[in-house]
């Protein structure tokens, strides 16, 4: 699903940042996972950089609104990883554990 969605437009958003995201009929609640790689992959970016972090977010396709939460979701993802020097903490974090704390202090910090 996350690779058709890509074949319509990429996701990289830029900065070494894709946010993946799509929709699945029998899912409940939003999902997401994270993919620090960093070296970087090719991800056809706005930038044309390569892709650092990789955020995939799939959501449930029905449900009260689900594309709305979605789309939440979405716009706050790209606010907390709008910060260059977290970025770059990110991809420099030793563990998924490091990763997941700096994630939830920045998005703690977002109003």
């Amino acid at each position: 699903m996350l690779e058709e969605r890509e074949g319509l437009q990429s996701t990289g958003i830029g900065d070494g940042v894709a946010i993946p995201h799509g929709f699945l009929g029998d899912l409940a609640v939003q999902i997401a996972a994270l993919l620090v790689v960093p070296a970087g992959v090719p991800f056809d970016a706005i930038d044309d950089k390569p892709a650092r972090i990789i955020l995939g977010v799939v959501g449930p396709k029905k449900g009260m609104n689900a594309q709305v939460e979605h789309l939440r979701i979405l716009a706050r993802v790209s606010k907390v990883l709008r910060e260059q020097s977290l970025r770059d903490l990110i991809v420099a974090a030793p563990n998924a554990a490091e990763v997941f704390r700096l994630v939830a202090d920045a998005d703690a910090r977002v109003p």
